[in-house]
C-alpha cells in the first residue's frame, strides 16, 4: 500500500465554498478543490497521476489516504 501525504491540509470550511463541476472552488487560494470523497482509489490515483506535475488540492476521507501500490497484484 501507498500512502498519500498531505503536507499542508486546508483548514478552509468545505461549505463555505462555491459548488464547481469536480467539487468546490475555494477562493482563498483561487483554486477547485475536486472532491475524492465519493471516487474509488483507482479514480484517485489515476487523477492523482495526471496532475502529477501540479498542485492539487482535494477533499478526502482519512482511509482514503491510503492508496493499493499498483506493483501489487
Amino acid at each position: 500500500m501507498k500512502n498519500l501525504y498531505i503536507p499542508e491540509p486546508c483548514s478552509e470550511d468545505w461549505e463555505s465554498m462555491s459548488p464547481h463541476e469536480k467539487g468546490r472552488f475555494c477562493s482563498a487560494c483561487n483554486k477547485c478543490v475536486i472532491d475524492f470523497t465519493q471516487k474509488e482509489p483507482k479514480e484517485i490515483l489515476q487523477i492523482i497521476t495526471e496532475k502529477k506535475e501540479k498542485q492539487i488540492c482535494g477533499r478526502f476521507y482519512n482511509h482514503q489516504l491510503k492508496m493499493p501500490d499498483q506493483s501489487e497484484k
